[in-house]
């Protein structure tokens, strides 16, 4: 997608975090107003209002997973558009379209591109940092309703069989406990039980 920061803007991801703050009250950004989708021009706008701000701004992408450094999209400024390498200037673009109003353009977004999307600006020795901006695909919901129609009939099924399982064992437990009662003939020592006697 886009080449890694250079070892001279890792320091970014460190202070990111720390200038969330500052960053709430120097810059105004805008998301997508329509839903996202496959293949879609996607414009993401930044606004400075930093005042000592120098005219140019960056454009930097943060990926979703975890322990992942910002990488470097581009620098815009009011006499050029510096790109970093290796980025498809048919993919993305950007552009100044006011004195301090930005636009990152993603042309034709890919599942590669999901992630969040900020600019930075240089003001009195301090870089500022946007909020982030996130670009995500909506989640598709079809797939897990398919997945809960087959499997919920599926586990009321086993569930049903496990219970009756579980009834027939205690059933044939109980079934096996029981004693004959039946009355036992009383025989006398060293004869046999006369028919009279058989039974007490």
């Amino acid at each position: 997608m886009v080449l890694r920061v250079t070892p001279l803007f890792l320091p970014l991801a460190l202070l990111l975090y720390a200038a969330v703050a500052l960053g709430l009250s120097a810059f105004r950004t805008k998301l997508p107003k329509q839903r996202i989708s496959l293949g879609q021009t996607v414009k993401l706008e930044c606004e400075v209002l930093l005042s000592s701000a120098t005219q140019g701004c960056s454009w930097l992408y943060l990926p979703p997973a975890p322990d992942t450094s910002p990488r470097f999209l581009m620098y815009l400024s009011q006499s050029r558009v510096r790109m970093a390498e290796g980025l498809d200037s048919k993919w993305i673009s950007g552009e100044r379209t006011k004195e301090k109003d930005y636009r990152l353009t993603l042309n034709s977004l890919r599942k590669d591109d999901e992630g969040y999307y900020f600019c930075a600006v240089f003001s009195n020795f301090v870089w500022h940092f946007s909020p982030l901006i996130p670009v995500f695909l909506p989640v598709d919901t079809t797939r897990l309703h398919c997945v809960t129609y087959i499997w919920a009939p599926l586990a009321g099924t086993c569930a049903v069989l496990l219970l009756s399982l579980l009834i027939a064992v205690i059933c044939n437990r109980r079934n096996r406990r029981r004693v004959c009662k039946c009355p036992r003939p009383l025989v006398r020592p060293g004869g046999k039980p006369s028919p009279s006697e058989r039974y007490v």
